[in-house]
């Protein structure tokens, strides 16, 4: 087949970087789709992002003026809502495994894979009460993702549940004033919403500092490192997947 009949697929994953986990999983998955279909005309343009904004529009940018592609995956919500109005401007299609897109709201040329933020956010609620969990803290990194996350708990669960909420900086390390208060409030869960890398930092300072509440999170509980990085704090969580209505502990 002629070199120009192959779609092209620019695809933009944070192979590095704070989720670079999800990225490299996202990729294998990716390649083996396309080695159980030999003989396609698919031409697959991967670039890193890294999970940062800026670099997904320069690699947005790179892949449809240089190497002129049809379509775009990409993995993130943050990083999604920074394209969305150039894919909209150029008539680009992006796919994205994004929770939050509010960005491209109305916004034809843009897809999200998997349910909204908010409705996993109210999933998690609803564990929470399925639990009789009757006072919780919820601890929320500040990014796109998480924060739609956040609407959906607070949503689903009365005001009077949500003993602590506290919002902190994505890159934040040390929780030991958050985990303090949720301590004096001798709660039943802990609903952890960060970013991976912290994750797991949180649940280790929280058990060293004798917090006993259960955690509760999002996919992000799954990796092998978060576990690895809590010391063992982490197992026997339960957590939310992003794309069905089932937990997992």
């Amino acid at each position: 087949m002629a070199e120009s009949e192959k779609i092209r697929i620019g695809v933009i994953f944070p192979m590095t970087g704070p989720i670079s986990e999800t990225g490299v999983a996202s990729q294998t998955g990716l390649q083996m789709a396309l080695d159980e279909s030999p003989g396609n005309n698919i031409e697959i343009l991967l670039e890193d992002d890294a999970y940062d904004p800026k670099r997904t529009v320069a690699a947005f940018t790179k892949l449809t003026s240089q190497d002129r592609v049809d379509l775009i995956f990409g993995l993130g919500s943050g990083t999604t809502n920074a394209i969305a109005p150039h894919a909209q401007r150029l008539k680009i299609p992006v796919i994205s495994l994004a929770l939050n897109v509010a960005g491209a709201k109305g916004n034809p040329f843009v897809v999200r894979t998997s349910n909204p933020g908010a409705e996993i956010g109210e999933l998690i609620g609803k564990v929470v009460k399925d639990a009789g969990y009757k006072k919780v803290g919820v601890i929320v990194g500040l990014s796109d993702l998480m924060v739609s996350l956040e609407e959906g708990i607070k949503s689903s669960l009365p005001p009077q549940t949500i003993l602590v909420n506290q919002q902190v900086a994505p890159d934040e390390s040390d929780f030991r004033s958050v985990i303090l208060k949720m301590r004096a409030q001798d709660l039943d869960a802990a609903i952890v919403l960060l970013l991976p890398g912290k994750i797991g930092l949180f649940a280790k300072q929280a058990r060293e500092l004798g917090l006993k509440s259960a955690f509760v999170g999002t996919m992000f509980f799954e990796s092998k490192s978060e576990v690895e990085l809590s010391g063992g704090a982490l197992i026997g969580s339960t957590y939310v997947m992003h794309d069905s209505n089932d937990c997992n502990a």
